[in-house]
């Protein structure tokens, strides 16, 4: 569910709303399931999802929690 949000994101929504949409739904998902705020820091780091907007989302999430 991760990677399908982020590769939304980076295909068809890479604007401020879609910034704004990734973000929620990121956050929702690390409040619901244990495993996704280590999914975000260590596969889903900037190691391998190589766009900054994306970085900037999932970094924002990971500060916040």
């Amino acid at each position: 569910t991760v990677y399908d949000l982020i590769r939304g994101f980076l295909r068809n929504a890479k604007d401020k709303e879609g910034e704004k949409e990734l973000y929620y739904a990121l956050k929702l998902l690390c409040r619901t399931y244990a495993n996704v705020r280590k999914l975000l820091a260590q596969r889903f780091n900037e190691n391998y999802v190589y766009d900054d907007k994306a970085q900037k989302v999932i970094k924002k999430v990971l500060e916040e929690l």
